[in-house]
């Protein structure tokens, strides 16, 4: 199996085209999907400047978007831990 250095060395070896993503695109569908691929790919460079020009911005982004901490019963104190009956019987 393939490493992830490996797999990203061999896809920067070799553009990947729509035509290969989606072999049954008419031309027109193929080029309609190159057009709104390269206006998302705008879209996002200019959000990512944006941010950057932007401290304050940039820092609420990160945490916005840094990975959710999963919390477990293990981290709850002893004495806090309680099974209460919600069905109000």
């Amino acid at each position: 199996m393939k490493n992830d250095s490996e797999i990203q060395n061999k896809s920067a070896e070799k553009d990947i085209t729509i035509r290969e993503l989606y072999p049954g695109l008419s031309e027109q569908e193929a080029r309609d999907v190159e057009s709104g691929l390269r206006d998302y790919v705008k879209l996002v460079l200019h959000i990512y400047e944006e941010l950057l020009q932007n401290p304050e911005a940039y820092a609420e982004f990160k945490a916005l978007t840094a990975p959710k901490k999963n919390s477990t019963l293990s981290e709850v104190p002893q004495n806090k831990r309680s099974i209460r009956n919600t069905c109000g019987s």
